[in-house]
């Protein structure tokens, strides 16, 4: 069997440290002070560790020898060999993974996830969860400030950056949803238009031209019977003035132009007989021209056809029903393009709430990064919590039993460092186990064919001396 022979280290004169072939559980057993921390140091040292060691009182110097590695402690430390075994220094502490000592569910499970995301070869790079949601989402949804970050600070950025444009999404979707309200209330009820438009502003020009004619015709007529009672007035003034008289008048004028011709002497008495027969004669002829005329008015005004009041009446209410017709059909189009502005807007509020859930399903498949980062798939990352399958289905990781999250974090440790590896757990967390716990430890441990080394305080049947005891399976 191999083992790791510690010498005059600290306060450990000699300690053999059996490495079962088979694995299991190698517990570390002495009264307090005899050396038990020192020789888990000591061990986690040959794997690589960085303890500081000094040799026993009275020594020159100790050693560490074992697994291909021999560790010289004296006024300087040298180490000399390859190291055979493959081991979880600095890696994981499955103790921490079972339980990191924090009182808040969400910080532990912080801390574990980190762990387990370190073990990995994974690269913090956003190129990783660029492929987990899609280029498109990632270039609209996430900053660029994200240099220096490990992978589950970058994922947790990501994330917070999904989830604040989930909400601008919503809040976006919510102002459509408003707006697709406030437009289908302003539709009210949609009018049933039988005829378009067009028929019905045809209707209304139609309707309002006739109207016009019917009162530009009763305003002439109007005037025309006003004209008409004027020339009556002026004929009954003017009926003296007859077309005998106008002969007369006539032959009046020629006598005296002839006796102009005749009696020189009688020049200026006939031309001013004259004048006055021209003047009389102008007079005569503009009122027998204005009687004439008056005659012609009163004639048209007899022959005249008056539209009747409920022609003017009837045309009115057909303008009137025209116009309401047309108001109708001005809110009917109205109306629709409300709707039609109101299924726009509930469009892109459903845009906008499918962009925000792409988003909020974006966020938790950066956890799919973490997940595969993940050694052995034992585990599973939801919303920055650790869960297990179980047969009780999926369960957060903090509340399995001891049992159930050391077999766990055993698996993960086997598939780390193989059969027969080391894997070094402290005292403290050891101690912290019922036997049941520990008895299930072991026999997990031969299973996976891992070697666990550990310690605890000694028996009140056993020696103080510090000594190292292969724990048996279902003991």
């Amino acid at each position: 069997m191999n083992a790791i022979s510690i010498k005059n280290i600290g306060p450990i004169e000699k300690l053999d440290i059996p490495l079962p072939p088979d694995g299991g559980v190698v517990v570390l057993r002495g009264a307090n002070g005899a050396g038990k921390t020192t020789a888990l140091e000591a061990t986690q040292r040959v794997l690589g560790g960085n303890h500081q060691l000094s040799c026993r009182d009275g020594s020159e110097r100790g050693t560490i020898d074992g697994l291909g590695v021999k560790i010289t402690v004296g006024r300087s430390t040298r180490k000399t060999g390859d190291l055979e075994a493959i081991h979880l220094e600095g890696k994981l502490s499955i103790a921490e993974l079972v339980d990191p000592g924090l009182k808040s569910p969400e910080a532990a499970d912080a801390k574990r996830i980190k762990a387990l995301v370190s073990l990995s070869d994974v690269d913090a790079d956003e190129r990783l969860f660029v492929q987990e949601i899609g280029e498109e989402l990632y270039s609209v949804a996430v900053s660029n400030d994200k240099a220096g970050m490990d992978l589950l600070e970058m994922s947790a950025r990501i994330k917070q950056d999904l989830q604040g444009y989930a909400r601008r999404c919503e809040r976006e979707a919510e102002s459509h949803q408003g707006q697709a309200k406030a437009y289908k209330v302003a539709a009210g009820e949609t009018f049933a238009v039988v005829e378009n438009e067009a028929d019905i502003k045809q209707r209304v020009v139609e309707a309002t031209r006739k109207l016009t004619s019917l009162k530009e015709t009763a305003a002439a007529g109007a005037t025309l019977r006003a004209e008409a009672d004027a020339a009556r007035e002026y004929i009954s003034i003017e009926e003296s003035i007859t077309p005998k008289q106008l002969d007369k008048l006539r032959e009046d004028q020629k006598f005296a132009a002839d006796a102009v011709v005749q009696a020189e002497k009688a020049l200026a008495a006939a031309k001013d007989a004259e004048r006055k027969a021209l003047t009389s004669l102008s007079h005569g002829e503009r009122v027998a021209a204005n009687v004439a005329r008056y005659h012609k008015t009163i004639a048209d005004a007899e022959g005249f056809a008056m539209p009747s009041l409920q022609e003017i009446f009837l045309a009115e209410m057909e303008a009137e029903d025209a116009g309401k017709i047309w108001d109708k059909a001005i809110a009917a189009r109205k109306n629709q393009e409300n709707l039609v502005l109101a299924k726009e807007h509930a469009a892109m509020a459903a845009k906008a709430e499918q962009q925000a859930q792409n988003a909020r399903d974006a966020g938790r498949a950066c956890d799919a990064v973490l997940e595969k980062a993940i050694r052995g798939g034992l585990l599973q990352v939801r919303d920055g919590r650790l869960y297990a399958s179980t047969k009780r289905g999926k369960t957060l990781f903090c509340e399995l039993s001891d049992g159930e999250r050391w077999e766990i974090a055993i698996d993960m440790a086997a598939e780390i460092v193989g059969e027969n590896g080391l894997i070094v757990v402290p005292q403290h967390a050891w101690e912290g186990l019922d036997a049941a716990n520990r008895a299930f430890i072991a026999k997990h441990a031969k299973k996976k064919k891992v070697t666990i080394i550990t310690a605890e305080a000694q028996r009140e049947d056993e020696s103080p001396e510090l000594h190292a005891e292969l724990m048996e399976a279902g003991t």
